[in-house]
């Protein structure tokens, strides 16, 4: 994922960082199970062997995300019924979206 270089608004720019980090937990939790990257979402059963022996490449985060300094302040962004977590200590909290300040539940990112 391409650095956005959106300095204007730092707040956006603090999201935008996470994204790829969320797209690396999920990729990296197939890789994990067996599932490389390059596997198609539907295996046929003769290729699940295949999968299981291929190496685990595992992905990292973009260089500029790491540069993007955390949030002064907490962003609360709220869940889709309007809740507001009130710490990071909740459990629904997501860690990556921590990194850069912001609370807000995990998203909903693996699919296995």
């Amino acid at each position: 994922m391409p650095n956005s270089q959106d300095h204007s608004e730092p707040k956006r720019y603090a999201v935008l960082a996470v994204i790829p980090a969320l797209m690396v937990t999920a990729f990296n939790k197939r890789v994990e199970i067996g599932i490389p990257r390059w596997s198609d979402p539907i295996i046929l059963p003769e290729e699940v062997e295949m999968c299981l022996n291929a190496p685990k490449i595992y992905e990292t985060v973009p260089e500029w995300t790491k540069k993007v300094e955390p949030l002064g302040e907490v962003l609360k962004i709220p869940h889709e019924d309007g809740e507001v977590l009130e710490s990071f200590e909740d459990p629904r909290a997501s860690r990556e979206l921590q990194e850069k300040n912001i609370l807000c539940w995990q998203p909903h990112i693996h699919f296995v």
